[in-house]
């Protein structure tokens, strides 16, 4: 086995948190745009990215370092406090239909995403937040499995889930009822694009690095995965199923996340990603994230439009922008205010405890 760098020496990646933003803005260019159209129709493939750059970013920081209690504790102050303020103020909204009782109560708990009726309810792009919370609860024993692999352990597994995920897909999709749901929104379904982010992240901290190492394989397979999602995409009418596109562009999505997180370490960190504007934005883009697709709803209604989503072109910049000026108030008011909690939280338990590490935020 091939230990990973002490965390404490690894340095910082801007890059990743400016990349945050593009992936929201992807989904957000989805979400106003249409599923239907060449470009803005694989926005949703910016969910893919997050799941594989969760994984990633949790490793690489060391975010088990202080335990498993800690890490659910950041990790809950992280995504549930927004998560729960979107979700009454959506509620208080009025609907076309009710809400059913049993959605919002798996909504609430962030359980939605293990049920095909819950996941496209009240609040629909929360599911990747159900997903997420699986994520973290198998974390603390995805991890410590994945450390003792070897380098081409790493390798085998990560093409493995890979390959896996693929084969599944195309299995599922057609023969089975509910096929969509089962490949795209099922968190279990979706697991392995986290575990391959956290194996990226444990190879490059054993000095793996794609601007030196199998380029040529990593960017054929990633070019040849968009290539061949492109071809379908522009040539069809209804695109490609959204899970096998994920899957094609896993190598991709990989790829970018490792090669912007080299540049960082190599201390050649992308201008535009890491500015200070871009890193503010990336702050806010779990914000962007939840706040649009309420935004999109209330605008379909005063167009009296009877689906969200479809518009034209135009709306996007504005969708977003609005988006992002709720956002940064949600930034400033709820999720700083719930992280400065934790860290209170984690200062009362060192007084207690004699073997308190102060944890990494990511």
């Amino acid at each position: 086995m091939a230990p990973s760098d002490p965390v404490r020496q690894r340095p910082a990646l801007p890059s990743l948190t400016g990349l945050r933003f593009v992936a929201a803005a992807a989904v957000v260019l989805h979400h106003t745009v249409g599923w239907q159209t060449p470009v803005a129709g694989l926005g949703y493939l910016g969910v893919s990215f997050f799941f594989v750059l969760s994984g990633f970013v949790l490793t690489w920081a060391g975010s088990m370092r202080c335990g498993a209690r800690s890490f659910w504790r950041h990790r809950f102050a992280r995504i549930y406090p927004l998560h729960l303020v979107v979700l009454v103020l959506v509620l208080t909204l009025p609907a076309s239909t009710p809400d059913d009782t049993g959605d919002v109560l798996q909504h609430l708990l962030l359980v939605q995403a293990w049920s095909p009726g819950a996941a496209i309810s009240v609040n629909p792009v929360s599911w990747s937040l159900s997903a997420e919370a699986f994520f973290y609860l198998l974390f603390p024993l995805l991890l410590p499995v994945l450390d003792r692999m070897s380098t081409a352990g790493l390798v085998r597994a990560s093409v493995l889930l890979w390959l896996i995920q693929a084969e599944l897909a195309v299995l599922v999709l057609g023969t089975v009822p509910r096929g969509h749901f089962l490949t795209y929104d099922l968190p279990l379904f979706r697991l392995p694009e986290f575990v391959i982010g956290a194996a990226a992240a444990l190879l490059m901290a054993r000095g793996y690095s794609p601007l030196t190492t199998a380029r040529r394989a990593w960017f054929t397979t990633a070019a040849l995965g968009w290539a061949v999602l492109m071809g379908v995409q522009v040539s069809t009418t209804t695109g490609m199923p959204w899970s096998i596109a994920a899957s094609l562009s896993l190598p991709s999505t990989v790829g970018a996340i490792c090669w912007a997180a080299a540049r960082d370490a190599d201390g050649r960190s992308p201008r535009v990603l890491a500015s200070a504007a871009a890193q503010r934005l990336g702050a806010w883009s779990f914000a962007v994230y939840l706040v649009h697709w309420p935004l999109l709803d209330l605008l379909a209604r005063a167009l009296g439009r009877a689906e969200v989503g479809g518009l034209d072109w135009w709306w996007t910049p504005i969708v977003l922008a609005a988006s992002t000026a709720l956002a940064a108030a949600a930034h400033h008011w709820i999720e700083r205010p719930a992280g400065q909690w934790v860290r209170r939280a984690g200062r009362r338990h060192r007084t207690t405890s004699t073997a308190f590490v102060e944890p990494v935020s990511s």
